[in-house]
């Protein structure tokens, strides 16, 4: 992805952070939906256009990835490749309207409750899908009103984050509500993407970046607010990972000696993940 792209898509994936804080919701009044953002030059402004897009209730819980209240409609189920995303499968902006607050609202919450895990106290790491990229767009086309035109950028912006069946991509970000401690939080963890990993079975993944040409820690040493990452599998890993069992943890961790911390995803979402692998490649 181009820096540019990258950046608004970190102002809008920002739907995995906490609630605001009454600190961080004076400065977004001040830059709401800032787009082309620094992450690492402005940290709070990640946390702006999530204010907007995506203020949803945080103790809503899922155990499948879909539910009852979703209706019948889900992208991934009329869509012909799974692995991109193309104008012919973004909805004229009216029709999207229609089934905003009954549907895809209420399918946003319940994924974003499934795919979205905490590591540690200041850290917060979402897988993410077809779907979820496919309601984005959505969104950004709503908001932003650019019609067809808009399209193209939101494409090319969101497309080199979805999984390609023999990957998970997620964003890791980092929210500490002071500035100034968040600032000297973000120096403190110099080339953390480096240091993510996912393990399960006898299997440790490594994250690597999912924008390679773009450096995330400064020459002074400060990392970036948010993170675009990508864990490879092999064919092995493939094959383990779609076969493993409830009572076989995946754990997901930081090892950045400033910030040791480690999750084990729930059952729910390493479901998601399974079926990501085996959905994408039987399409």
């Amino acid at each position: 992805m181009k820096h540019n792209a990258i950046a608004r898509v970190a102002s809008s994936l920002s739907f995995s952070l906490p609630p605001l804080t009454p600190t961080l919701t004076t400065l977004c009044s001040k830059h709401t939906l800032s787009r082309g953002l620094n992450f690492t030059q402005r940290g709070y402004d990640y946390t702006c256009s999530y204010k907007r897009l995506f203020s949803t209730n945080a103790s809503t819980k899922a155990t499948t990835t879909t539910t009852a209240n979703e209706g019948s409609f889900l992208p991934s189920k009329r869509a012909s490749n799974l692995l991109s995303i193309s104008a012919s499968d973004i909805l004229p902006i009216n029709e999207y309207i229609k089934i905003r607050e009954q549907q895809i609202l209420p399918l946003r919450r319940t994924i974003k409750s499934t795919h979205q895990v905490n590591v540690g106290p200041n850290a917060t790491f979402t897988f993410l899908n077809y779907d979820m990229l496919w309601m984005q767009i959505h969104e950004m086309l709503f908001i932003e009103k650019g019609g067809e035109e808009q399209i193209p950028g939101e494409l090319e912006a969101y497309n080199p984050l979805i999984p390609q069946g023999n990957d998970f991509v997620g964003t890791l970000m980092f929210e500490v509500g002071d500035p100034v401690k968040r600032l000297a939080f973000l120096k403190k963890l110099g080339h953390v993407e480096e240091k993510v990993y996912l393990s399960f079975s006898n299997h440790r993944i490594l994250a690597i970046s999912a924008n390679n040409d773009i450096e995330r820690t400064t020459p002074d040493g400060k990392t970036s607010a948010v993170h675009f990452l990508r864990f490879p599998l092999d064919e092995l890993q493939v094959k383990e990972f779609s076969v493993l069992k409830e009572t076989q943890p995946v754990l997901l961790g930081i090892e950045h000696k400033e910030y040791p911390h480690i999750t084990k995803l729930s059952h729910d979402l390493v479901k998601s993940l399974q079926s990501s692998l085996t959905t994408v490649k039987t399409k």
